[in-house]
Parts: structure tokens; C-alpha cells; sequence
């Protein structure tokens, strides 16, 4: 078995006692912002930096306006009515999806409507798009509760 680097046992150490916390306050779903927000990190910007040369993170949206216009690791964070806009002008080809499970299903819609053909897909909602899109989805909270499974049962 392949050994993970001491800091991805230390994140999957604080998103678990971070979930269990909210087990315990009878939360049973939370969404990637907010496990951000609890952990006090800035959830995919701050991961990207400077780790590709090729794969940069040029672009946010949000409609929250405490966050639009704002720089959050080196990432402006646009208001939402600008997507297709800004998209065409950064010239953006792939998109990482982690809003609300509301928003979840539109916002891809449109994303391919304005023109991306590869989506990373953070939520906990399947999404189905056209052929000729290529959608990876990953449920990190599906991936954390996994790791506690083995961690449980002593697999190994």
C-alpha cells in the first residue's frame, strides 16, 4: 500500500473531526464552502497556486457580494452575470463546480452553454451534460467517509 503525505492525513484528520462535529450538532449534509469556511481555508484557490505551470485558476463567480471583487489567493472573484463574459475573455476551458446542490444542475447548463467542454464536478449531485463534455465528479465527502470506513474497520 502506497504511504500519503503527512499533509493529506493531517486535511483528512480536520475534515473528519470537522464532520463529526457536525454530526453531532444533527447536521447531516454540508457543502464544500462551508467545510472550507469551518477549516478556515480557501477550499480549490488556494490549492491550485502554483502547483501547474499550465493548469491556473484565473476566475471565480459568486453572488455573494462580500466575495465578488475580491482577490482570494490570487483569484478575482467575479459577480455572476459576468460567466459567459468573463469565460470568453479569459478564454476559460474547464470549470470546477462547487456551489450549493440548488445550483448545481443550472450552473453546469450554462457553463456549457457559454462554451466549456471539461467540468470537474465538486457537488454531491450527478450531473448529466451533452456528448462531447467531459464531466469528472468527485464527492469528497463520499472519499472522507470512505477513509473512516477503512480507518474503522482496521482494512488497512
Amino acid at each position: 500500500m502506497n504511504t500519503l503525505p503527512g499533509k493529506t492525513v493531517e486535511r483528512l484528520s480536520e475534515y473528519r473531526r470537522t464532520l463529526l462535529g457536525c454530526l453531532n450538532e444533527k447536521r447531516n449534509f454540508i457543502f464544500s464552502h462551508d467545510l472550507a469556511s469551518l477549516l478556515h481555508i480557501n477550499a480549490v484557490a488556494g490549492y491550485f497556486k502554483g502547483k501547474r505551470s499550465k493548469l491556473n485558476l484565473v476566475a471565480s463567480f459568486d453572488n455573494d457580494p462580500q466575495k465578488i471583487n475580491k482577490v482570494i489567493s490570487g483569484v478575482r472573484c467575479y459577480p455572476y452575470h459576468e460567466m459567459e463574459k468573463v469565460i470568453n475573455e479569459l478564454n476559460i476551458k474547464i470549470a470546477i463546480l462547487t456551489v450549493p446542490v440548488d445550483y448545481a444542475k443550472e450552473i453546469a447548463e450554462e457553463t456549457v452553454r457559454f462554451g466549456i467542454k471539461r467540468i470537474l464536478n465538486y457537488t454531491t449531485v450527478p450531473l448529466n451534460v451533452p456528448s462531447g463534455v467531459y464531466l469528472e465528479e468527485y464527492d469528497m465527502i463520499t472519499s472522507i467517509e470512505k477513509v473512516a470506513y477503512f480507518v474503522k474497520e482496521n482494512k488497512y
